[in-house]
């Protein structure tokens, strides 16, 4: 999401920087704060997307430009959605499936439950497909809301807040769980 789309010039400090397509610039701390993790677990999740030839780095004393390997093959939605160019796994290659997201409409409910999660966490996630998927096995807003709430006064979940997410919160088996478990109140004396 945070690639240049063609090439562009950033500021990065008191430094201008070119960016070509496919690359943005990086840098652990701001990851950690925005997606919840560890230093340590972005650390890690860059050197396995580096290990595995997804991305090259480019590291400064300051920040890195990841550059997203075959940047233009996924930006072509021609070719990349068309069945012919997708070879099957062979004996030798185990076969994967990748989610694929595409421009899924959600309903008014499942955006107002992923507003109040991203109001209340002050993230930006967009994927709604859980809550829709919670919604239509029964699940109403409120009952969003209420899980939201309740996860974000518990202490676990303060200290870890990487699970305030809408897949922990909202997965078909913590539904109940998190619906209608009290939450400890801890007295200060």
């Amino acid at each position: 999401m945070k690639a240049a789309h063609g090439p562009t010039k950033v500021i990065v400090g008191f430094q201008e920087v070119n960016l070509e397509a496919g690359q943005f610039i990086f840098g652990r701390r701001k990851a950690a704060k925005e997606t919840g993790l560890s230093e340590r677990e972005i650390r890690t999740s860059q050197a396995f997307l580096k290990k595995a030839q997804n991305v090259t780095i480019k590291t400064t004393h300051q920040f890195s430009i990841i550059s997203i390997v075959n940047w233009d093959t996924y930006q072509n939605s021609k070719i990349a959605n068309d069945p012919q160019n997708d070879p099957r796994a062979t004996h030798g290659r185990p076969h994967t499936r990748m989610k694929e997201q595409k421009n899924t409409t959600y309903s008014q409910n499942s955006l107002e439950a992923l507003s109040y999660l991203n109001n209340k966490t002050g993230r930006h996630y967009r994927d709604a497909s859980i809550i829709e998927s919670r919604l239509k096995d029964g699940g109403t807003v409120e009952e969003c809301k209420q899980i939201i709430d309740n996860k974000l006064r518990d202490e676990y979940f303060k200290d870890n807040p990487k699970f305030l997410n809408p897949e922990t919160l909202f997965r078909k088996s913590h539904w109940d769980k998190y619906l209608n478990e009290p939450l400890e109140i801890k007295n200060s004396w």
